[in-house]
């Protein structure tokens, strides 16, 4: 029964994630020059947005804007964007697309940019449509795309080149009267056309100190450590004497280190968990029955199961606010079993006669899990998890299953 219920409500997850909303406090700059207060729906957009969806109050209709209705945006302590009319190169950089054409392929557009540092020397700003554009802005003047170029050479193979001197010429010409011009240029040499190294330069060129609160801690990998309960039982079919045994269920401890890999802008929701548990299996089966000259006897089989498992689960986060966020998800463990416990026992009943047979069952020393999670991550710093597996045995026989049921609990403090 728990089984069905986690996994209906997995699904029940995935589909929301579809069409969830995820509203933030923000602000809206009117083109009317009216600033507005409110609730952003922040989609952590991968492509810059053409369009947002706002309200006043939580309570009331969300409205669409777009760069006719405002000039600027921002979800609170996350990302500011700012209506822009600006020059785009559309010249292919994806290596399937380009040709041996050099020409420029311009258009003028009016487009939601997205601020990476807004600063008086210079600032920078980011637009993602089909490929990533960069610009730059001074005091004064307009928006000056950083340009790059990539296309095929005309010797009949797939060689390239990429034109990268042509945007750090262009940010050289910033930097000519800087007094620490010498190194500014030198990091500028090697510098490629990605955000994190040109937000990075611009930001020198500024002056600007990012202290540890202003990082971007979405960006970020996150260690916990947790400790909780599991209940568990053995599932068992074909075993001769041992598969119509009932079978008890126990609860033990279990552990759990880790570290969260979150991922970047569009799959922010996504978090690959990379994680080391140790858990415990202990269960005995037992039943009644009568041997060919009609003796009863008492059977029992007791198994305990130590494992360390290595694991990797992908999450999603369909459901947050700025205090918490509730995810759903599948792991993948590998499981380093022993088994300290694995003894079979007959008592005939009449005689008082009883036989123990010790490593009664060869089993699977190193095994594969699959494993259902859903759980909930608040304020970032604590987290509860329940969890049950969904597949995986132990069983070295063809044809003979022998399977942990297993149903967590998990109480963790992230770091």
């Amino acid at each position: 029964m728990k089984l069905t219920v986690l996994i209906l409500m997995l699904q029940v997850c995935f589909i929301q994630a579809f069409s969830q909303t995820n509203y933030q406090p923000g602000l809206i700059h009117k083109t009317n020059g009216e600033v507005i207060n409110g609730w952003i729906d922040y989609r952590e957009w991968n492509r810059n947005p053409e369009e947002i969806r706002f309200k006043a109050t939580m309570t009331e209709v969300a409205a669409s804007y777009t760069n006719y209705d405002i000039s600027l945006f921002e979800i609170t302590g996350k990302e500011t964007f700012i209506k822009a009319i600006v020059s785009k190169d559309m010249r292919p950089v994806a290596l399937e697309n380009l040709t041996t054409d050099h020409s420029d392929s311009l258009v003028m557009d009016t487009v939601f940019l997205r601020v990476l540092v807004n600063a008086p020397r210079l600032s920078l700003y980011a637009l993602n449509e089909d490929k990533e554009h960069f610009y730059i802005k001074g005091s004064t003047g307009n928006f000056e795309e950083l340009t790059y170029k990539v296309y095929l050479n005309n010797d009949g193979g797939l060689s390239y080149t990429e034109e990268r001197p042509v945007f750090r010429q262009q940010l050289l010409g910033c930097i000519e009267n800087d007094p620490n011009f010498s190194q500014l240029q030198k990091k500028l040499k090697n510098m490629r056309y990605e955000e994190k190294e040109l937000t990075s330069f611009i930001r020198k060129v500024n002056n600007v100190v990012v202290s540890p609160d202003q990082i971007d801690k979405k960006k970020k990998s996150a260690f916990f450590v947790a400790a909780g309960m599991q209940v568990s039982t053995l599932k068992v079919a074909g075993f001769p004497h041992i598969g119509d045994m009932d079978y008890s269920t126990t609860v033990t401890p279990a552990f759990a280190l880790g570290i969260d890999v979150l991922s970047g802008r569009s799959l922010n929701d996504f978090t690959i968990r990379l994680s080391l548990g140790y858990s415990v299996v202990n269960s005995t089966g037992t039943q009644t029955s009568a041997d060919w000259t009609g003796k009863e006897m008492e059977q029992t089989y007791s198994l305990k199961v130590n494992s360390v498992t290595p694991a990797v689960s992908l999450l999603y986060s369909f459901l947050r606010n700025t205090s918490y966020r509730v995810y759903g998800g599948f792991g993948l463990g590998y499981n380093l079993s022993s088994f300290p416990t694995n003894d079979y026992t007959e008592t005939i009943k009449s005689t008082n006669v009883t036989t123990t047979k010790s490593d009664y069952l060869s089993l699977e020393k190193n095994w594969m899990s699959i494993s259902a999670h859903l759980g909930a991550i608040i304020k970032e710093r604590f987290e509860v998890t329940a969890a049950t597996n969904i597949a995986g045995t132990f069983s070295k026989y063809v044809n003979y299953t022998l399977k942990p049921s297993v149903f967590s609990f998990n109480v963790a403090y992230r770091f």
